[in-house]
């Protein structure tokens, strides 16, 4: 590769990351509908035909965009399940705390409160997130629980238990996603999680 070459594919990529930047700031505050390419454009100081020599429609670039969002906090909790070997509801307590942590994140919930309200806009935005961060997550879990029923502490179906463990947060997800903090604040949230834990663990620990 000439330097040529790899100069123009590191400007292609510190362009790219700047418009998925901007574009963060703007999906954020005004979703899929109310964010133009023209709006990016102006953001970053350029005009709309150079916002399309890297993506050729707005939908492409809000796929993109939900990718890496989703991305960014799947390899997060990958990292966690597949990391150190830890006691199993020392994991799991952690699992929560940062799916605690995400569900205050705006960046983090928006793709999920765009997939609720702008779902007749964009239908794919549920199956992107669900191929792209809850079934790896769910499957990634359910290997963590058949290692820890191996090792004896668990007690029941690892498929079962991944779903059980896993359904108040993506419950949790569409209540903070479609009404805000306005039905559950942060310490809620922190209670429910925690009646969770421990009911989990009761039920199903050994």
């Amino acid at each position: 590769m000439t330097s040529t070459n790899s100069d123009e594919i590191s400007n292609a990529k510190l362009r790219k990351s700047t418009i998925l930047q901007a574009a963060t700031s703007l999906f954020c505050r005004q979703g899929y509908s109310g964010t133009r390419m023209t709006d990016i454009a102006k953001a970053i100081g350029v005009t709309k035909p150079i916002i399309y020599r890297y993506y050729v429609s707005k939908e492409e670039l809000f796929a993109e965009w939900v990718e890496l969002i989703l991305a960014q906090e799947r390899n997060a909790l990958t990292g966690l399940i597949n990391g150190e070997a830890h006691p199993l509801r020392e994991v799991t307590k952690t699992i929560l705390q940062r799916s605690l942590n995400g569900l205050g994140n705006q960046t983090m919930m928006a793709p999920w409160r765009i997939a609720l309200i702008e779902a007749e806009t964009f239908p794919n935005i549920s199956k992107l997130i669900c191929s792209r961060f809850k079934d790896p997550l769910l499957i990634e879990i359910e290997n963590l629980f058949v290692r820890g029923i191996a090792k004896g502490e668990l007690n029941g179906d690892a498929f079962t238990l991944a779903r059980l463990f896993t359904s108040p947060i993506a419950c949790a997800a569409v209540i903070v996603a479609t009404f805000g903090d306005s039905t559950f604040s942060a310490g809620d949230l922190k209670k429910l999680f925690d009646a969770h834990y421990d009911g989990f663990w009761v039920a199903w620990g050994k």
